[in-house]
């Protein structure tokens, strides 16, 4: 029913949540207590991400779970 998750394309939505909101990866590392090159890693799809990260995330950017997960209009 549920297909495995495409972490490069999770990592390219938070990217740009990031982005649109002018929020630098040291800034949003500071929020999430995480260090940058870990956010680095997760928004280039290299590491697979906490589900505990992707709620603060949500919260951070106000959106839902499921908007990191849908394709990006690139």
């Amino acid at each position: 029913m549920y297909s495995e998750i495409n972490f490069t394309k999770v990592g390219i939505n938070i990217k740009m949540f990031r982005a649109a909101r002018h929020i630098t990866q040291m800034e949003l590392a500071r929020m999430l207590g995480i260090s940058q090159t870990h956010l680095s890693n997760i928004e280039k799809g290299r590491v697979h991400i906490s589900l505990c990260l992707l709620v603060k995330m949500a919260n951070i950017f106000n959106c839902g779970l499921d908007d990191f997960f849908v394709c990006p209009n690139i």
